[in-house]
Order: structure tokens, then C-alpha cells, then sequence
């Protein structure tokens, strides 16, 4: 059974995560900020270690960089974070991370990356590494791009600092709130810190629209379209009594999604 060292100082979220690589068969061991992630990793070892970045006392950064210097620091390591700025990418692939995964994520893409990843490693061998790598020189990614899910899959989120787990389908619209969203939802109203343009790359093209420059909605919930005077729209989603503004702008796309 793989040992997988989980950091992450988000009590609920840690606990979330482990009990998915558990339930699947692997044996997570947690620690909530870098320095307990080093004690553990230097007296119990581990197969593959999962981290997020921001953390107090000791970063992932500042973590990676102490495994990579070890004897033993040679295992796969995949960083969580929020952020998803090329120049983030870079400088954790400059230090040795082998994958990133943006917050937030589904189950699936979770899972996906510890099994490449042990995959990789398994083949690839610590010798091999070594000898390819010079120890030092590492390959830069020049974009890591971000997964689009389907209606089924499922995405983890923190919502209030306490994971949540949402399906795609059950997603009704987006709407912009400064550095934030509004997630609305068959259970209510989520604030997520999450950009407009990264749900949008997220989310499934052929249910999800843009129909504003500060909203996305799920067509699979569109329960009435009016026509205003000046070339736009509003639209009605189920159970929503407010409706939503489709501006001239993106109208043409909209109209093209039922012709």
C-alpha cells in the first residue's frame, strides 16, 4: 500500500483529502504545516507527497526545496494551490515540484495525478533520475493547463475556510464579486474565490456560457428568455426569481447555442 504525505493547513480540507486516497487504497499521512510535514517525512519516508502552498511556518516552496536536498528527497511532489499564474507554475517546476493542481479540483483529477505520477516514478526509477537530471537541471513546463471537467464530474471547494464538494451538473450560474464568485446552486449561494475566466475554462462549454462579462450560467437550467428593446436579453434560470442580463456582447453566442 502507498504511503502518500498529505500537507495542508486546512484542517477539513486535509481530512478530506486523505479520506479519498483512502478510500481508494492508498495510506495518507497528514500534517497541517511544512515543518511537521519534514519530521515526518525524515522518520517515516513516503511515496509521494501532496502539498499545498500557502501555508504558515514553512510553505510548500520552502518544503520542496528541504526534500529535494535530502538523501531520501527524490519522490514525486504535487503542489496544491489557489493560484494559477504562469510565473506560480514555474517557480515550484524550477524547484523540483513534478505536478500542480489548481484549487479547486475534482476527485477525479486528484486521483489522476497521484497515479501518473507513482506511474511515472515507477518506471522511471531514482538511478535513471538522477543520471537525466544531474541532479539539479529541471525541466520547466511552459503552461500547465487547467482540465475541462463534464457534467459529472465533481469539484472540491472551500467555501466559508470548510470543503465542499459540488457536482458540475447541480451548478446553475456564476456571477462575478470582486476577487470572488457567487456560486449558485440547487443547495443555495457559495462564495468561491475563484476568477470568472477560470470557470470558464473549467467548466463544460457545451452546458456552461458566458452571457456577461460577470456571468456564466448552466443553459440546462434556462426556464425563460426575454427580448429587450436594444439587442440583448434576460434570461430565467429554475427557482432563481431574478433573471440574468445577456449583454450584446456575448448575445451572438448565446443565440448560436440554440440554432
Amino acid at each position: 500500500m502507498r504511503k502518500i504525505l498529505v500537507v495542508e493547513d486546512d484542517k477539513m480540507l486535509l481530512s478530506l483529502i486523505m479520506e479519498i486516497l483512502e478510500n481508494n487504497g492508498f495510506r495518507p499521512e497528514g500534517a497541517e504545516n511544512g515543518k511537521e510535514a519534514l519530521d515526518l517525512f525524515y522518520r517515516h519516508g513516503a511515496d509521494l507527497i501532496i502539498c499545498d502552498v500557502l501555508m504558515p511556518m514553512m510553505n510548500g516552496y520552502e518544503l520542496l526545496q528541504e526534500i529535494r536536498k535530502s538523501a531520501q528527497g527524490y519522490v514525486p511532489f504535487i503542489l496544491l494551490t489557489g493560484k494559477s499564474e504562469r510565473a506560480d507554475f514555474r517557480k515550484g517546476m524550477e524547484l523540483g515540484a513534478d505536478d500542480f493542481i489548481p484549487k479547486p479540483f475534482s476527485e477525479e483529477e486528484l486521483l489522476g495525478a497521484v497515479l501518473a505520477q507513482l506511474k511515472k516514478w515507477n518506471s522511471f526509477g531514482f538511478a535513471q533520475f538522477q543520471e537525466k537530471m544531474g541532479y539539479s537541471e529541471i525541466t520547466v513546463r511552459q503552461e500547465v493547463p487547467m482540465r475541462t471537467l463534464g457534467l459529472d464530474d465533481r469539484i472540491l471547494l472551500s467555501v466559508d475556510n470548510q470543503p465542499k464538494i459540488l457536482k458540475i451538473n447541480d451548478l446553475k450560474c456564476i456571477s462575478a464579486l470582486g476577487d470572488y464568485t457567487n456560486v449558485f446552486t440547487s443547495e443555495g449561494k457559495f462564495i468561491v474565490r475563484r476568477s470568472m475566466k477560470e470557470w470558464e475554462e473549467l467548466l463544460p462549454a457545451k452546458f456552461f456560457i458566458r452571457i456577461h462579462r460577470s456571468t456564466i450560467i448552466n443553459l440546462d437550467f434556462v426556464s425563460k428568455i426575454e427580448k429587450l428593446f436594444n439587442r440583448s436579453y434576460k434570461v430565467y434560470l429554475q427557482n432563481i426569481p431574478k433573471p440574468f442580463i445577456i449583454s450584446r456582447r456575448y448575445g451572438n453566442k448565446f443565440k448560436e447555442k440554440f440554432s
